[in-house]
């Protein structure tokens, strides 16, 4: 489940280089759709170093204990800010819909 996103970007980058790079060449949309989906993989090898000093220093639970807390604040913060849509389903957080 972690790489289905990866996965998905994947084979749409194609068609979102079209959509998010208009005024370049096939080409440039190309590199600059691929370009951005590097990004992950050049930022999670440096959440890796920094978490893992974190868990070398403070010990893996509390820094389990952290995140997993970091995550449900999150979803209390931004729980009063979600949307309904028009069929009356909860939907995504407003960060989510830009």
């Amino acid at each position: 489940m972690e790489w289905f996103d990866f996965g998905v970007y994947g084979f749409v980058a194609y068609a979102l280089g079209k959509v998010f790079f208009p005024d370049a060449n096939p080409s440039v949309q190309m590199i600059a759709a691929l370009g951005t989906f590097s990004v992950p993989f050049l930022i999670r090898p440096l959440g890796g170093l920094f978490f893992g000093m974190l868990g070398d220093k403070y010990g893996r639970q509390k820094n389990s204990r952290d995140n997993y807390r970091d995550h449900v604040d999150k979803y209390f913060l931004y729980r009063p800010y979600s949307v309904v849509c028009h069929d009356r389903y909860l939907g995504a957080d407003p960060a989510a819909a830009v």
